[in-house]
């Protein structure tokens, strides 16, 4: 298509030379100038030139022409193949959604079949339920009357045997008082001749024979050489003792033994008298040592004393001790 359009455009270029050159012989004609004439003649030329390529890409343009033809044709050969392809699909998919139709309306009308079935089979089963329901009401009901009468009867007997129990652990109650109030006399008695037990321990390691029911207990350990470990094996020691009522100690000892002293002294529950004679280990703790001592076993042992008041006093002699 370019080369027609480019052989048209030379084509108008040729007829304009042709024009101008026919003109100029008419002019050659009538002056008679040889140069100018030689000038058209040259042009004439380079102008025959031109018309023979012309001529050339005419041919070349009829030949694309012709093969532009032949390609439509074969276009349109093929565009009518793809149609008719088209129209056979289209028709087979027709024909496929038409046996599709007709397989679901089937399907469909078995499946609603089958359910209509299951229904009437679901409303044969809900009636035999029902009646069954209808019958297990009523012997569940014969059997509720039942139970109501054995019930009855049931708590008749078990009002006999509760007062029956209630007479017997009133009796046994009764039994139960009589034998304490006799057990009581008994202790009491026994307490009016019991004496209380006493105990010294007069080295660290005696404090494992002291006897678990100690009434009243002396440790005398005041020159000998206690260390923190010891106290603390001390104050194990009382913990021990339940009973006592009564306690003295007297020895050396340093701010962590009087922790440990005291925490023995906390489990001593029954006691109501403590006597405490503390010395000062003066190598090791500084003067203000039995102010600090003396905070520490109030702290630890302030609720160890229920049954008696606590009554601290600071005896700030030469041998520093503390008695309470």
């Amino acid at each position: 298509m370019q080369s027609i359009e480019k052989s048209q455009q030379q084509a108008q270029e040729i007829l304009k030379t042709q024009f101008i050159l026919i003109k100029q012989l008419i002019e050659v004609q009538t002056t008679g100038d040889n140069h100018k004439l030689q000038k058209i003649i040259d042009t004439s030329k380079q102008n025959q030139e031109q018309i023979q390529e012309l001529q050339k890409e005419q041919n070349i343009a009829v030949l694309e022409i012709q093969l532009l033809q032949e390609d439509k044709k074969e276009f349109n050969m093929v565009l009518k193949n793809q149609k008719q392809q088209h129209s056979q699909e289209i028709a087979k998919l027709n024909q496929d959604i038409v046996q599709l139709k007709d397989s679901f309306k089937i399907s469909l009308n078995n499946l609603q079949n089958k359910w209509q079935s299951k229904c009437n089979d679901h409303e044969q089963i809900q009636k035999k339920n029902d009646s069954l329901l209808q019958e297990q009401a009523k012997k569940l009901k014969q059997i509720q009357e039942q139970q109501t009468f054995e019930l009855e009867n049931i708590d008749k007997i078990l009002k006999e045997k509760e007062n029956q129990i209630l007479l017997i652990e009133k009796e046994k109650r009764e039994q139960e008082k009589e034998f304490l109030i006799k057990q009581n006399e008994q202790k009491k008695a026994l307490l009016v001749k019991k004496e209380p037990q006493k105990q010294t321990i007069n080295n660290i390691e005696d404090i494992n024979q002291i006897e678990k029911d100690v009434d009243i207990l002396e440790i005398q350990l005041r020159w000998k050489n206690i260390s923190d470990q010891g106290a603390q094996y001390i104050g194990e020691g009382i913990k021990e003792l339940k009973n006592l009522t009564n306690f003295n100690l007297d020895l050396y000892i340093s701010d962590q033994g009087a922790q440990y002293i005291g925490e023995g002294i906390k489990e001593l529950k029954n006691l109501t008298n403590l006597n405490l004679n503390l010395w000062q280990q003066k190598q090791f703790y500084p003067i203000n040592f039995l102010d600090f001592v003396t905070n520490i076993l109030y702290l630890v042992i302030i609720e160890s004393l229920p049954k008696a008041p606590i009554i601290l006093a600071k005896q700030l002699k030469s041998q520093r001790t503390l008695q309470i």
